[in-house]
C-alpha cells in the first residue's frame, strides 16, 4: 500500500494481488513485511479516483514488480464487515510515524478486489513501497501468518490456479522460456497439491500440442540430458 497516493485514492475500495512465481524449489507467493514492524501481507494498493480499475492493478504489480507483461486476472471481491484487522491498521501507522487521532483513511471499511498474478520470477526486480521494508518470496507451503483476511485471499487465489490449470496459456506466464519436463510436472504437483506419474503426464502434456521441442541440455555429466521445451506461440 503506497501512502503516496493517499489524498487520491478511491473510498472504501482496495486491490489485493497474490503474485506467484516459479522456481527450481517450487511454487512461490511474494509476502511483503510491514516496515518498522512484524506484520505480513499480500502486495496491496489504493484506486486513485482517476483510473480504471485495471489500469489501477496493472500500475500496483508494475510499481511491485517492475514488470508489465504478465498475467492478471480478476478471481474474487472480498467484502465481510471485519475482514480488516484496525489494531493492526493502527500498529502499522504508528511504526510509519503516521498520526491517526482524528481518524485515517485507511481505518475505514474496505471491499478488497483481488487479481491472480503469475509471473517469471527471474525477470522480477522487487520494489518495496511507503508501508513496506521488503518483499519477499516464499514457498506457498511455508508462508508467515498474514494481516487481515489475506490467508483466506491467497487460498481463493491458489484454488482458482488449480482449477485453471489446463487452460491455456495460464501456466507458461509462470515459466522461464524454456524448460524441462520435469520442472513442467513439479509445477503441475505443487499447483494440484499430488504427486503425479512421469509417463502419464508426459503424455498427457505432448498430446495438447502447446510445447515445442528444444535442444537436449546438456550439463556434461554421465547420464542421458534432458530435452528442453517451450510454449508454442
Amino acid at each position: 500500500m503506497n501512502l503516496k497516493y493517499e489524498n487520491e485514492a478511491l473510498s472504501n475500495i482496495v486491490i489485493n494481488c497474490p503474485i506467484l512465481g516459479f522456481d527450481s524449489e517450487g511454487l512461490k507467493v511474494l509476502i511483503l513485511k510491514y516496515r518498522n514492524s512484524d506484520l505480513y501481507g499480500l502486495p496491496a494498493g489504493i484506486i486513485l479516483q482517476n483510473e480504471d480499475i485495471d489500469f489501477s492493478v496493472h500500475r500496483i504489480l508494475k510499481e511491485t514488480t517492475g514488470l508489465q507483461n504478465h498475467y492478471l486476472e480478476n478471481f474474487g471481491t472480498f467484502g465481510k464487515a471485519n475482514r480488516v484487522n484496525c489494531n493492526q491498521i493502527r500498529e502499522m501507522l504508528t511504526n510509519l510515524g503516521v498520526s491517526f487521532e482524528k481518524g485515517h483513511f485507511l481505518l475505514q471499511r474496505f471491499v478488497a478486489i483481488s487479481y491472480l498474478a503469475l509471473v517469471d520470477i527471474h525477470k522480477v526486480e522487487l520494489q518495496a513501497d511507503t508501508c513496506t521494508d521488503k518483499l519477499e518470496w516464499y514457498d506457498i507451503e511455508k508462508v508467515p501468518s498474514l494481516v487481515h483476511d489475506h490467508q483466506l485471499i491467497l487460498e481463493h487465489a491458489l484454488q482458482y490456479l488449480k482449477n485453471n490449470i489446463d487452460r491455456t496459456p495460464i501456466i507458461q506466464y509462470l515459466m522461464p522460456e524454456s524448460f524441462t519436463m520435469k520442472e513442467l510436472q513439479i509445477l503441475y504437483e505443487r499447483i494440484l497439491g499430488e504427486k503425479l506419474v512421469r509417463t502419464n503426464f508426459q503424455r498427457r502434456i505432448l498430446s495438447k500440442g502447446i510445447l515445442e521441442r528444444l535442444d537436449k541440455l546438456y550439463t556434461g555429466r554421465a547420464h542421458k540430458a534432458p530435452y528442453q521445451y517451450r510454449f508454442m506461440k
